[in-house]
């Protein structure tokens, strides 16, 4: 018996600093795998985070009698929680949380203590100041579309601020639902 399934065993049987060192060795690994995939609403730490929930799993799953290496084992737990993980928050029922953005994020880099619930805030509302803000950022809004949205991102654009979901807009312009998705896509990396 080599000294990595002796560590598993030891893993097994509830020894944390046999946990711990398998964790520590296979932390690259996890890493590796969960860069090369991309979680709609979250980011890289999500992903590796999820990846080294499968690994511990993969530590208690573990049968060193089945003929696989365990470092093959882990790879595959890890991969297939990832991607269990990324259909989940692909699904349609996960969509409005997907596209939402936080009323708490900044409006702008050139203003980072202004959020967007500081802007809805009904506390102010004649601020002259606050007005002045929201018209520029109206005006920015509409320089943007005007100058930098293509044609059919302009169309999308103005179906999905109607209120329209993404299907009656592909509807609408008789495009496919995958370019709507994606004239979306870039309409907020424009913004």
């Amino acid at each position: 018996m080599d000294a990595e399934t002796r560590l598993i065993e030891e893993a097994q049987r509830g020894d944390k600093d046999a946990l711990v060192a398998l964790v520590q060795k296979y932390r690259g690994l996890v890493a590796k795998i969960s860069r090369t995939y991309f979680l709609i609403g979250g980011d890289q730490e999500d992903l590796l985070q999820e990846g080294m929930i499968a690994l511990m799993g993969a530590v208690w799953d573990y049968k060193a009698d089945r003929g696989m290496q365990f470092k093959n084992f882990a790879a595959l737990c890890v991969e297939n929680r990832i991607k269990t993980v990324i259909d989940a928050a692909n699904r349609l029922k996960n969509s409005p949380l997907n596209q939402s953005v936080s009323l708490f994020q900044p409006v702008s880099e050139d203003d980072p203590e202004t959020t967007l619930m500081d802007m809805l805030s009904s506390d102010g509302a004649d601020d002259p100041e606050r007005l002045a803000l929201n018209q520029e950022m109206v005006d920015r809004i509409g320089r943007v579309a005007k100058e930098e949205l293509s044609e059919l991102e302009k169309q999308v654009l103005y179906h999905y601020l109607r209120g329209e979901s993404h299907r009656v807009i592909a509807e609408k312009i008789g495009r496919p639902l995958k370019a709507v998705d994606n004239a979306l896509q870039r309409i907020r990396k424009k913004f």
